[in-house]
């Protein structure tokens, strides 16, 4: 049976012939990684043909989805926590895509600039969305969470909560923060499934799954029939008729 350190996971993933579209898998039960790089892992042995041409965890870029549709990239350790602390009952929703690498002749004789990402490295070689400042603080936080906490939190709320002190959105150490992540959630658990079901099961992008908003990764509207319409149509409803004569009487 699933218990708090396991979630259901609804993974999208981007089609290479048409980055607008996806298609979308699922898989119940999954260990709840403290590291990016272990969840990579695990999506890359359970769905290697799905995710292919990747073969390693640097060869596809990986994010979950928050609100409604809003793309997250998940590039650290507190990204990652963070996505599992927008779980909708036991669900979270992943999007996977394939790196392709640009074409040789398109970089052949450009110099190119140095990346702000090496400047953000350099700075921050933690690589956790903090400036270096703020990623010490962050981590003698998340220390003094965990020692007086451990036995209560796993790492992953450790960190989420470790993050909101850093950024100032929470001011205890000793209560946690008041959101369904850490008050009511139950990971994993989801009513009338099959805790053994473990099975990546195909979907039909149509379809929309717990912890999703929509199959379409440009976000369209779907359409449905107005409410007015179903009214029209309803039975027992019909249209008035006006009286009409037939024809003018004789005087």
């Amino acid at each position: 049976m699933a218990d708090e350190n396991t979630i259901n996971v609804v993974l999208k993933v981007v089609r290479k012939a048409n980055r607008t579209k996806y298609d979308t898998y699922s898989q119940q039960n999954v260990e709840m990684f403290d590291n990016v790089d272990e969840l990579k892992e695990f999506l890359l042995r359970n769905f290697s043909v799905e995710l292919s041409p990747a073969t390693t965890t640097s060869s596809f870029n990986l994010g979950y989805i928050a609100g409604t549709n809003r793309q997250v990239v998940i590039a650290n350790d507190i990204n990652l926590a963070e996505a599992y602390s927008v779980a909708k009952a036991g669900w979270i929703t992943l999007w996977a895509e394939a790196i392709v690498p640009p074409a040789v002749a398109a970089s052949r004789g450009t110099k190119r600039s140095l990346s702000h990402a090496t400047d953000d490295l350099a700075t921050n070689p933690s690589g956790n969305g903090l400036n270096s400042s703020e990623a010490a603080g962050y981590e003698s936080t998340l220390q003094r969470l965990k020692t007086k906490h451990s036995s209560n939190y796993p790492k992953f709320k450790l960190k989420v909560w470790a993050k909101m002190l850093t950024n100032s959105t929470h001011d205890s150490h000793d209560m946690p923060p008041k959101i369904p992540f850490f008050t009511s959630l139950k990971v994993g658990k989801v009513r009338g499934d099959s805790p053994s079901s473990t099975t990546p099961a195909t979907v039909t992008t149509g379809a929309i799954l717990p912890g999703s908003e929509t199959s379409e990764t440009d976000m369209t509207e779907q359409k449905g029939s107005s409410p007015f319409n179903d009214f029209a149509t309803a039975e027992g409803f019909k249209k008035p008729r006006r009286n009409r004569s037939s024809g003018r009487r004789g005087i």
